[in-house]
């Protein structure tokens, strides 16, 4: 698999991290608009690895604890870029608890990077489908007809469990919440559910702005 050529900052067509005009946060909207291209190459990817068999998944873990990176460092600069204007937001864990859009995935995803930054990075989940022909009725009686290997499928994002939390000093997700983000986790690919984060950060900070 080739390694994917970075975007062009310039020429990106953002559709996600789009900052409002007039902008009070320069800082974390160029940080929010790189998680977007990182996002682009992770689906890259993650497409070129579901097309070879057997599936190659280290690229994409790669791609994910870079693209988890860029999510948690844009929300501490958003914190700290915001409280230029209010001073008064607190210490970070209470500031980014009392955001709106603060909610299981976003838990999810920066437990994922503090697991990865502090213990071990945690491997995704391959969903395929192997399709090596078609199912055929002859005569009341069901065969596979023969033809050529199809693989279809996605990345899941890793699961979570009770002792992965208690390896973290301050985990983003508590106990009582993993039944919820195991089940988000499994509720739609991986490329869907961070892009679906960089968009409630996306949220946050023009909340901020």
């Amino acid at each position: 698999m080739l390694e994917p050529t970075a975007p062009d900052p310039e020429s990106f067509p953002y559709s996600l991290a789009v900052a409002p005009s007039p902008s009070v946060l320069p800082i974390t909207w160029a940080r929010l608009r790189m998680c977007e291209r990182r996002l682009a190459i992770f689906k890259k990817v993650a497409a070129e690895a579901l097309s070879h068999t057997p599936l190659l998944t280290v690229r994409v873990d790669d791609e994910l604890g870079v693209f988890l990176l860029c999510l948690e460092s844009a929300l501490q600069i958003l914190r700290e870029e915001s409280a230029t204007q209010h001073p008064a937001k607190g210490r970070f864990n209470k500031w980014i608890g009392d955001q709106p859009g603060y909610d299981i995935l976003l838990k999810g995803l920066r437990t994922l990077r503090h697991f990865e930054a502090h213990v071990q990075p945690r491997p995704t989940e391959k969903r395929a489908t192997i399709n090596a022909g078609h199912l055929t009725f002859v005569e009341g009686r069901l065969f596979r007809e023969p033809g050529p290997l199809h693989v279809a499928g996605s990345f899941l994002l890793p699961q979570v469990d009770a002792e992965d939390l208690k390896r973290l000093l301050s985990p983003a997700l508590s106990e009582p919440e993993l039944p919820a983000w195991n089940d988000l986790r499994t509720s739609d690919d991986a490329e869907v559910l961070l892009g679906r984060g960089l968009a409630a950060a996306v949220s946050m900070a023009i909340g901020s702005r």
